[in-house]
């Protein structure tokens, strides 16, 4: 199980990215990962085509993978739903950043 996550926006319009693999992770928190990705419903995505233009929001573009099963989405603040908060903020504070 993977997770890719960009953002994009901001306070200073800053870009960044950062991913998580369960197979980096030890047991505990590999588990605690799979948890917050196996909560959600990935057939049947949110999807925010009506939500207003918020200055300095940040968007999120996320990949999810399992397995062969590859989900693609994107989710503007401040219309993210906390199943996906959580997801994102536990990829964003535990996954791997890369280098600019």
């Amino acid at each position: 199980m993977k997770v890719q996550l960009h953002r994009t926006g901001g306070f200073a319009g800053l870009a960044g990215a950062a991913s998580l693999d369960s197979r980096d992770l030890d047991e505990a928190a590999a588990a605690e990962f799979r948890q917050l990705v196996t909560k959600l419903d990935l057939t049947a995505l949110p999807t925010h085509a009506d939500a207003a233009v918020v200055p300095d929001a940040f968007t999120y573009e996320i990949d999810i993978i399992v397995g062969k099963d590859h989900h693609r989405l994107a989710l503007t603040d401040p219309d993210v739903p906390p199943e996906w908060r959580s997801l994102l903020t536990h990829v964003w504070s535990h996954g791997r950043h890369p280098r600019r």
